[in-house]
């Protein structure tokens, strides 16, 4: 028997960012609905905006590496990315050989990087967080803390869409969905918001699997009663470790 067969799962992921997951949890037998609770569109930032001359190029996620004006970043620069997924990406947007740091599995977070000995910034060195409006400002914050220079380019923002709810919800009254996937706080907070008055029932009855102890965090506060799940980043192959694993365990206890 397949590992997740059975089991009906919501992936957050913004569009046309969910399919290879929903696709690897269809090919272990569960149902996977697509519910994509935020959109990402670039903020068309100048490239006389972008700062070239950085000596650390931090990205925050793939979609900084998709929409920044210009990959065209000095040799003697050097990379982080937070989650591998991101440093996979960026490995092949920059078209060369370099070292990306990422923090440990588990810690795919700005804590998780600073917690990294090789993310080592010298005093009054340059480092460039390519992020996504707002957001939180901790890893900018250590940074200058550490001596060295933070400057923010948001190339991107994420506003929050209106999917079609209604599979969800009938699978969730029917008994159907048995876990939703949180990639991060905004997808929570957006995913909530859809639901209205639903959301109540979802945190009572639904497992959530998360990448970062902050989105369990966050979770948690919001009400889940059921522990949320850590998967350890945000890779599919994470997820998918983390569901089945779940997923497994609920077999046993039935």
């Amino acid at each position: 028997m397949r590992a997740l067969a059975g089991a009906g799962i919501v992936v957050t992921r913004p569009a046309g960012r969910g399919q290879s997951l929903c696709k690897a949890i269809a090919a272990e037998g569960g149902t996977a609905l697509s519910l994509p609770v935020l959109a990402i569109e670039s903020t068309s930032m100048p490239l006389d905006d972008f700062p070239l001359d950085a000596d650390w190029y931090v990205f925050t996620s793939t979609a900084a590496v998709e929409h920044a004006p210009s990959l065209n970043l000095p040799a003697r620069a050097r990379f982080a990315a937070i989650g591998r997924t991101t440093a996979d990406a960026l490995g092949e947007a920059l078209g060369r050989d370099c070292l990306i740091i990422v923090p440990e599995i588990g810690e795919e977070t700005s804590e998780g990087l600073l917690a990294s000995p090789d993310f080592d910034p010298a005093a009054e060195q340059k480092v460039c967080i390519v992020k996504g409006e707002g957001g939180r400002t901790a890893l900018a914050d250590a940074v200058f803390e550490r001596g060295a220079k933070a400057v923010s380019a948001a190339v991107y923002r994420r506003r929050p869409a209106t999917p079609d709810a209604r599979p969800m919800l009938a699978a969730l009254a029917a008994g159907r969905l048995h876990a939703v996937v949180v990639t991060s706080g905004e997808s929570l907070d957006a995913l909530l918001a859809l639901l209205g008055k639903e959301a109540d029932r979802l945190l009572a009855e639904v497992q959530l699997v998360a990448p970062s102890a902050r989105v369990i965090k966050l979770a948690e506060q919001a009400g889940a009663a059921k522990a949320p799940i850590l998967a350890d980043g945000t890779a599919d192959r994470a997820i998918m470790t983390a569901l089945t694993r779940w997923w497994s365990g609920q077999k046993k206890q039935q």
